[in-house]
């Protein structure tokens, strides 16, 4: 199977390019592919595990992130775009790799594919 790099820079229940990469991310994990998922920009913001997606009956992002994790999906996040932000390691889920640009630049050159949902 395919290694598969997801860029994911827009917030949560706001775009379809958020919805279109988490659909496209469980569909690559589903059929066995690598998958790595890195979060920039305003993506962070799908982080917070505070979320509530209950008044559009939805799943939060955040209990996405970690079923992808749990899935075998590596998840990133950029330290700097999480710092400027406000996201504190304690509104962070377990198992995501919080990293930078040096990081992202080893997974593109290492994918097979790269899709990037960002503005």
């Amino acid at each position: 199977m395919g290694n598969l790099l997801i860029i994911l820079g827009e917030t949560p229940f706001h775009s379809d390019k958020t919805e279109q990469a988490f659909k496209i991310a469980e569909t690559a994990v589903s059929l066995g592919h690598d998958l790595s998922f890195f979060l920039i920009m305003d993506g962070v913001y799908n982080l917070i595990n505070s979320q509530n997606g209950e008044p559009f009956k939805v799943t939060p992002n955040s209990k996405r992130l970690k079923n992808l994790f749990e899935r075998g999906a590596r998840i990133f996040c950029c330290r700097l775009h999480t710092m400027i932000r406000g996201i504190t390691p304690s509104l962070i889920p377990e198992g995501i790799e919080i990293s930078g640009t040096p990081e992202l630049n080893g997974l593109i050159t290492s994918a097979d594919a790269v899709l990037s949902f960002t503005r």
